[in-house]
């Protein structure tokens, strides 16, 4: 059998299509060490979001693509506050409440309807910030270890990973395999 792998693209924007799918992920950001995108994530669900997670170092050479499934319906009010700061978090916020601003209510001329109307508003504003921003901080302490000399550490740490994820894991992987022809 003879299986075609390259010029696809036509087939996957067919299938996308017909199964009206969005990509999660952005195409700027790239899914693996070498600064490409070779990781997609497609949803048909409303308020879906994905993250490539860089941080969650695996022994992968692709990066950890965190999903996100918010339902709009079943959402309960938390208390406290979202914050949508970055212009990618707005703009994200913008596109839910656009998508979502096609299933609330039109009509609003009994006392019933305008409940209805505000709540559903409420509801799709809420689910919103809370797909596209983050939770502020409740004025909390930090980690009384978590000092500078760690913030920094950690940053060092994702920039290593993020230039040279597979040259480390196989010098470990070197490593390792010595270690066990000594024993």
């Amino acid at each position: 059998m003879v299986c075609q792998t390259t010029n696809r693209g036509q087939e996957i924007a067919g299938w996308v299509s017909e199964n009206d799918l969005s990509l999660l992920n952005t195409l700027d950001i790239p899914t693996n060490p070498y600064g490409n995108t070779i990781d997609l994530a497609f949803t048909n669900l409303p308020f879906a979001e994905a993250v490539v997670e860089d941080h969650l170092a695996t022994s992968s050479d692709h990066f950890t693509l965190s999903l996100t499934f918010s339902d709009v319906t079943s959402t309960p009010v938390q208390p406290g506050k979202i914050r949508v700061t970055t212009e990618d978090e707005l703009k994200r916020f913008v596109e839910i409440v656009e998508l979502g601003a096609t299933g609330i209510p039109l009509t609003d001329s009994t006392p019933e309807e305008l409940d209805e109307l505000a709540s559903s508003l409420v509801s799709l504003l809420t689910s919103a910030a809370k797909a596209s921003g983050k939770p502020a901080r409740k004025g909390g302490r930090p980690a009384p270890w978590w000092t500078e000399e760690c913030a920094d550490a950690a940053a060092a740490f994702r920039a290593i990973r993020r230039s040279y994820p597979l040259g480390f894991n196989q010098d470990v992987q070197i490593a390792k395999r010595g270690f066990h022809r000594v024993q």
